[in-house]
């Protein structure tokens, strides 16, 4: 294979990099402005009262080759290099108006050492983003990206359309993306939310967290929530429930998750989340009674209509069994609080566990029922205790631990 036929663009790269020319270059002549609004006077006036300054001569020369003026800035890059060889800004102005003169190699090499030398300049690193594109090298455009992201957060929307773009136009680019993640950039946690912003995005933002997840930084709770959450809020709950399984297989095998309510960590929504409001306190406390052990500790008046605890779970068609065990510390009413499993969608109470009656406090007790989960309609659920309200208040206290569902006896899960 030819040297040329090695450097070519895969056809993929070469849309992405047409796609993104019209954004990468007005960002490079924002960028510009950017950096010469801080120089009082305009560099043509400044020059005629300091002729040998290399800082105004890369300023003018940059000016020049904004007007369209290659050859002119070309002239004053070089006079500003002969006065300051190390001139990032001179270097860079000089490599864009080679590239411009018909010379893209030379260009490659000068504006390179320009954003070798300063990170500090957005113009060099934004062209440089522009260029590997166009040759098809997305982890060092990536890796430019990165540098103007950390320094420039403002700059961090544009990046994430082109981060995006990427990602969509080739599969090849996630393993670069991912690289870059893996460092833990700020900008990682908003980019992956953002990218989680489209069916597509979320898609990739799948692939990502499965890339990141074997390696020195996977995905945290809180980014891996707002992906499962999106996935469930779409209805995608078998892909939510495969990328669970791919990201914690031993998680995901038990049902429900902290089911001893140890108040273990975990991504929403496949964890407790804990909703109470006026006339409940529910909190995941230790036991008073055992040492060393933590139950899920319910006050409710017995008459408001709070939320109280809720799961995302995805059982299997077929007949299950919850079990939990309880104590009271106080006397239970009937028919205050039961443990449901919900139907997502059309809202059918697939099971629905009383909280017994006590007629004063008990020791831990168990308790168990057996369901079928619907085979149509009911792909997947919300495990949750519900309030039960009655016509008068009465103060009940109940603790509740060890709560499994699995498939009841001659069914399995599929």
């Amino acid at each position: 294979m030819s040297e040329a036929a090695e450097r070519r663009p895969a056809e993929p790269a070469k849309r992405l990099a047409a796609a993104a020319a019209i954004g990468v270059g007005a960002l490079m002549a924002w960028q510009i402005v950017a950096q010469a609004a801080a120089d009082r006077l305009p560099p043509a006036a400044a020059l005629k009262l300091a002729p040998r300054s290399p800082r105004l001569l890369a300023l003018e020369a940059e000016a020049e080759l904004e007007a369209g003026r290659p050859a002119a800035a070309e002239s004053l890059a070089r006079r500003a290099l002969l006065a300051q060889p190390l001139n990032a800004r001179a270097l860079r102005v000089l490599g864009i108006a080679v590239d411009r003169g018909g010379d893209p190699q030379r260009a490659d090499d000068l504006v390179t050492q320009a954003g070798n030398w300063s990170l500090r300049d957005g113009p060099a690193h934004v062209w440089l983003v522009d260029q590997r594109l166009r040759q098809g090298d997305f982890a060092s455009a990536f890796a430019h990206a990165d540098a103007l992201m950390r320094r420039k957060p403002e700059l961090q929307p544009h990046f994430f359309k082109l981060l995006s773009a990427a990602a969509a136009a080739d599969r090849r680019a996630l393993a670069p993306i991912a690289e870059r993640l893996a460092h833990q950039p700020a900008w990682r946690e908003p980019f992956l939310q953002n990218l989680a912003s489209t069916p597509k995005g979320l898609e990739s933002a799948a692939t990502l967290a499965i890339m990141l997840q074997p390696g020195r930084a996977p995905l945290s709770d809180k980014e891996q929530g707002f992906l499962l959450t999106r996935l469930v809020n779409g209805g995608q709950f078998a892909d939510a429930a495969g990328l669970r399984r791919r990201l914690a297989p031993a998680a995901a095998a038990v049902s429900p998750f902290d089911g001893e309510f140890d108040d273990r960590a975990g991504p929403a929504p496949f964890r407790w989340q804990i909703e109470s409001g006026a006339g409940a306190s529910v909190e995941i406390a230790p036991d008073d009674r055992l040492a060393g052990q933590s139950a899920l500790r319910v006050e409710y008046d017995g008459y408001s209509t709070p939320g109280l605890i809720h799961q995302f779970v995805v059982l299997s068609a077929g007949a299950h069994e919850l079990e939990v065990r309880w104590r009271s510390d106080t006397p239970v009413p009937a028919e205050r609080l039961a443990w449901t499993v919900r139907c997502i969608g059309d809202n059918r109470i697939a099971a629905r566990a009383v909280q017994p009656a006590a007629a004063a406090p008990t020791p831990w007790r168990a308790s168990s029922i057996r369901f079928e989960v619907p085979a149509e309609g009911c792909a997947a659920q919300w495990l949750e205790l519900r309030a039960l309200p009655g016509d008068r208040r009465t103060t009940l206290v109940v603790w509740y631990d060890g709560m499994k569902i699995r498939p009841a006896n001659g069914s399995a899960e599929k």
